[in-house]
């Protein structure tokens, strides 16, 4: 079990989720978008700790979001730190801090991997959204 106050390696594989209409296509091929890692809101991006949650539980009652990797050492030489920011609803729970501007969002965007993708130009995806829109 970790301590509360326990840092983040720079080895630790970090969750973003990404909303659908964060996701942007390069030549046919998804990846996710820079916006996906800026808050303009509270100026600290949210991030799960890979080894202490699950993709289940972070898309828990999120039918369209979609979940990316990063590595915590890719933030972190960006001149970023990783903070836990204690969540009762998201064990493993942390923070970005500040939010990347948009030249370090883009290379953050860049090293990001898919761990769940939920195309929003699959045939499922567009009939899961009609579906829910009426039940």
């Amino acid at each position: 079990m970790r301590q509360p106050d326990e840092p983040i390696s720079p080895e630790e594989v970090l969750y973003r989720r990404i909303y659908c209409e964060w996701i942007t296509f390069d030549d046919g091929i998804p990846r996710a978008s820079s916006v996906a890692f800026r808050d303009r809101k509270e100026h600290k991006l949210s991030v799960v700790v890979a080894r202490e949650t699950s993709v289940r539980r972070l898309l828990r009652g999120r039918p369209e979001d979609s979940v990316v990797s990063i590595v915590a050492k890719d933030v972190i030489s960006l001149g970023l730190r990783i903070e836990r920011d204690f969540d009762p609803d998201q064990p493993g729970h942390a923070v970005i801090i500040p939010t990347p501007n948009i030249s370090r969002a883009k290379k953050i965007a860049v090293t990001a991997k898919w761990v769940k993708l939920r195309n929003p130009k699959s045939l499922s995806f567009k009939v899961r959204r009609w579906w829910r829109r009426f039940f």
